[in-house]
């Protein structure tokens, strides 16, 4: 395909349901009703165009008065200007974060927020990629996100390893999102 930049659709809606690419279906009480578009491919150096994960986290996922998703929000907003100041570095410096890896960095930030994970730390391994971190007692655990996919890495003093990897264009990586909200947990998961 040359000249245009072919998109897959991650969700359509159905009822209370959220219809996944490949067939799979997902609740929605947490999920916000936008569907969002990742190029598959793209043949020169422009950013690959993907819905701005501000319209998301301005729309926010639940109940208006829900002050749990506001102050959730307002994580979000902060880590997605950490993201935007990282890209704004001078392209020689250590943590700068090129044009393609931003796009993919907000891209997998709103998946983050649709799966209701807690708000992650941002950094960058490379110019070419992002890296989102939480941490939960002495585990560490990050989503490495570049070359159009995502890894899970769990870091312990004894062990580290790759969980769960996905392309960000194709429906497993609802399952890497999932394991990752089984880790690091979330809002919805805050008891008492």
């Amino acid at each position: 395909m040359t000249g245009a930049t072919p998109f897959v659709d991650f969700y359509s809606w159905t009822g209370s349901r959220v219809v996944l690419a490949g067939g799979a279906t997902a609740a929605t009480s947490m999920m916000i009703a936008t569907a969002l578009a990742v190029p598959l491919s793209t043949t020169d150096s422009t950013p690959l165009p993907v819905q701005c994960v501000r319209e998301i986290l301005e729309q926010g996922t639940s109940r208006v008065g829900d002050t749990l998703d506001v102050i959730r929000r307002a994580e979000y907003m902060n880590v997605l200007g950490a993201l935007q100041i990282l890209a704004s570095l001078p392209d020689d410096e250590d943590f700068y974060v090129g044009p393609v890896a931003k796009a993919e960095g907000e891209h997998a930030l709103s998946l983050l927020y649709m799966f209701d994970l807690d708000a992650p730390k941002v950094s960058s391994h490379d110019s070419e990629s992002v890296v989102f971190s939480w941490e939960r007692g002495e585990a560490k655990y990050y989503l490495s996100v570049g070359d159009g996919g995502a890894s899970f890495i769990r870091s312990t003093p004894d062990e580290r390893g790759i969980v769960g990897h996905a392309q960000l264009d194709e429906a497993a990586i609802v399952g890497v999102l999932r394991l990752a909200g089984d880790h690091v947990g979330g809002s919805e998961r805050v008891t008492g």
